[in-house]
């Protein structure tokens, strides 16, 4: 799985945001309590599809849909505080960032919009803290954030974590 993820790197025209590293915070509008995972929302958007097999909305392909996306603009959060260890352009993704939580745990957030990467390579966030806006780059349909969570290098499902 860090072979796919070094390959999937290695194959995007990463573009490391050099951002203000600042602490932001979401708005009152996304959740501000963890459950029993630790996690938060990573928005205040609402749910439009879950992970789990379907029909890809532009390949036409049955294939793994792995996360939950969120529609309704507006501001990403970090679910759970880490370290950032990614903040780019990826050809699917769009504009992304993926924080290690420690302990084999990482999150993934997708299609934020150009120029609105708040984090970068190295830096700690805290929980609840704003790291981009939900966008429509890369292979999307719409607005929406793409939420992932990893654990040991593999995707699971995001809800029960959530």
């Amino acid at each position: 799985a860090a072979q796919a993820e070094a390959k999937q790197t290695a194959n995007s025209s990463s573009s490391n945001s050099s951002k203000d590293s600042s602490s932001t915070t979401a708005p009152s509008s996304s959740p501000s309590s963890s459950n029993s995972s630790g996690f938060i929302k990573p928005s205040g958007g609402y749910s439009t599809s879950s992970y789990g097999y379907r029909i890809h909305p532009i390949t036409g392909v049955n294939k793994l849909h792995g996360g939950i996306d969120f529609g309704g603009g507006g501001p990403i959060v970090a679910a759970q505080s880490g370290t950032v260890v990614f903040a780019g352009y990826h050809s699917s993704w769009g504009y992304y960032v993926k924080i290690d939580h420690g302990n084999g745990l990482q999150t993934l957030y997708a299609h934020m919009v150009a120029g609105s990467l708040l984090v970068s390579p190295g830096q700690h966030v805290s929980q609840g803290q704003q790291i981009g806006t939900m966008g429509t780059t890369g292979s999307s349909t719409g607005v929406h954030l793409h939420f992932e969570v990893y654990v040991n290098g593999s995707r699971v499902d995001p809800a029960n974590y959530l």
